[in-house]
């Protein structure tokens, strides 16, 4: 979801990508929290199992219980570093010291500092993925469209706030790291699918010509507002300090207004009913 800005969708199907998200709103159940999240890992397609064969190269996946205490001891110890000194401070020799591990062990696990980055972005991801399920609990349930994405804003802002560090770190990172912006790529669509499916529970009330196209936007809307939050502190992005709480209350009023406002464009294009011809000669 974050680690890439610029759209671009290389290195990824986007036809399976549209399959799964259309799988996934096609299977929740709008009254059951608990299966919109169950389902969550599902459309995101980025478990633990799923980051470590996407890259390979990169990260060797422990088989045995020892490796795997080792391995998650590393990663543990390589946040700690990066939470106390930043990312200058995420080198090998520290990463070993700080696990009680060895050199051997580090590079059984991982090819190299971009490996054990890759293993970091995936653990990150995985929590983003959490946080996103813990926003579709919160808007799911909700009496109307504009309580769901308020819910939704809120809890999604909150998120972007704690794990600003990290976002800052991946997305300067991935600005010269292909394959650690291609596997964020792979989550994007996931995040999207989860938006859609805490607010097409109120199909009913979006009155544009197009639903889904409307739901995309939204999520286009929402999205740069997610990353300009986590980019910026509450009044670096315009000179004025706007708190989280008024943010998520104006921001979910200008998606509720644009789902629910009526076209105004004669555009064929947006309708999904054929558009009716007119007679020869243009009479």
């Amino acid at each position: 979801m974050i680690n890439s800005l610029s759209g671009d969708r290389t290195g990824c199907s986007y036809d399976r990508e549209a399959g799964i998200r259309a799988s996934f709103l096609k299977s929740v159940n709008p009254r059951n929290v608990s299966i919109a999240c169950a389902r969550l890992p599902l459309v995101v397609g980025l478990t633990w199992l799923g980051i470590t064969a996407s890259m390979p190269h990169r990260i060797r996946p422990p088989r045995q219980a020892r490796s795997i205490a080792s391995m998650a001891r590393m990663l543990d110890a390589a946040e700690a570093l990066f939470a106390a000194g930043g990312a200058e401070a995420v080198t090998v020799e520290a990463v070993v010291a700080a696990a009680g591990t060895s050199v051997g062990s580090f590079y059984a696990r991982f090819t190299d500092r971009a490996g054990l980055l890759a293993a970091m972005h995936g653990r990150f991801l995985e929590r983003m993925q959490a946080e996103t399920g813990t926003a579709v609990a919160a808007a799911i349930g909700q009496p109307s469209l504009a309580l769901a994405l308020k819910a939704f804003v809120q809890q999604a802002l909150s998120a972007a706030r704690r794990h600003r560090e990290s976002i800052l770190f991946f997305v300067a990172t991935s600005a010269t790291d292909t394959p650690l912006r291609q596997q964020g790529l792979a989550a994007n669509p996931g995040f999207a699918g989860a938006f859609a499916a805490a607010v097409m529970q109120f199909r009913q009330e979006i009155t544009h010509p197009r639903p889904e196209l409307a739901v995309d936007v939204a999520f286009r809307i929402f999205f740069a507002v997610f990353v300009q939050r986590a980019l910026f502190t509450p009044k670096e992005a315009t000179g004025r300090a706007v708190s989280d709480a008024v943010l998520a209350e104006e921001i979910s009023r200008c998606l509720a207004s644009y789902l629910v406002a009526p076209s105004t464009v004669d555009d064929p294009s947006l309708s999904d009913q054929p558009r009716p011809r007119g007679r020869p000669g243009g009479k």
